[in-house]
């Protein structure tokens, strides 16, 4: 048991990659949940605003 410990901490991505893929999923959050929260924006309008929300829904800002 003691062998493992040191393969799975070597294994582990680095903290800075860590907080990259923390950033990531928080800002699509960000972009779903803002979306969701405006029942207009949930119809396709074809309006700019709908296709702007639409391609950051689909993660088309990162």
């Amino acid at each position: 048991m003691e062998e493992e410990e040191p393969q799975r901490a070597a294994s582990a991505p680095p903290k800075q990659e860590r907080i990259k893929q923390a950033k990531r999923k928080a800002g699509w959050l960000l972009a779903e949940v803002m979306r969701q929260n405006i029942p207009c924006l949930q119809r396709s309008s074809g309006t700019t605003i709908y296709q702007a929300l639409s391609a950051l829904r689909d993660g088309g800002w990162m």
